[in-house]
């Protein structure tokens, strides 16, 4: 059978098939015998064609196409956008992702536009909001850089401060002194829009922040700009960590 799908528009057999409902031959029988609504309306005809933002049931039940779950692991450089509606001629998250993917995906936790290093990107929202619970004990490294000099004295206050008002802070200490200043953090749990907030309440001017590790991932062999997709070993441990 050809395949006569345009633009936005899919023949409804086709689109009974994409929501896992049966096979496109299948659902040519189950449509002739009215179980399919299209905007409330009973149609018959398999090869109608719709519009991939109507509302199609089956059996009464709102159906919708199974979206492919994707897991992505990026090394964002600090000052791209995730927004989905580009500056034309200005880079964003979705352009550096479009060699491994097509579908829609978003940030598993918080993080700013202005921050760069690691950022797991999908479209699995039970994984989102895992990794978004700032409860959660996953050790995470970050490189800060500050505009000024900064103390071992600094330090210790930082860290006295944070025994009240941060408990995600495991510690932090001076990698580079100058300016600007380069830190090093530990968080277990918690995320870079946190650190950035409780640093700069804390009277630091952050410049930016890096996630150099989060978990077990590393931004080994994966320079600025680059991605991957997660392996199964690695999903295994974002869903059971």
């Amino acid at each position: 059978m050809e395949d006569n799908t345009t633009g936005n528009t899919i023949r409804l057999n086709k689109y009974l098939a994409h929501c896992g409902i049966c096979s496109r031959r299948e659902a040519i029988d189950l449509i002739k015998k009215g179980f399919v609504t299209v905007n409330g309306e009973a149609i018959k005809d398999p090869f109608f064609e719709l519009d991939t933002t109507e509302s199609v049931t089956y059996k009464g039940k709102l159906i919708k196409p199974i979206v492919k779950k994707e897991y992505i692991l990026l090394n964002k450089p600090a000052n791209i956008p995730f927004g989905a509606n580009p500056i034309p001629g200005k880079p964003n998250v979705a352009g550096l992702l479009s060699k491994l993917t097509q579908e829609e995906v978003y940030p598993a936790f918080p993080v700013s536009d202005d921050n760069c290093g690691l950022v797991i990107m999908t479209n699995d929202d039970e994984l989102k909001e895992r990794l978004s619970d700032e409860k959660k004990n996953v050790k995470i490294l970050f490189e800060v850089f500050t505009n000024g000099k900064v103390s071992p004295d600094d330090m210790s206050v930082l860290l006295a401060k944070a025994r009240k008002t941060f408990e995600q802070l495991v510690g932090i200490e001076i990698i580079e002194e100058g300016t600007p200043a380069k830190l090093g953090a530990e968080l277990k749990g918690g995320n870079g829009v946190m650190l950035r907030k409780w640093l700069e309440e804390a009277g630091l001017k952050v410049i930016k922040i890096d996630l150099t590790s989060y978990g077990s991932l590393t931004k080994k062999d994966l320079k600025r700009g680059w991605s991957r997709v997660l392996t199964d070993r690695e999903l295994i441990f974002l869903r059971h960590f």
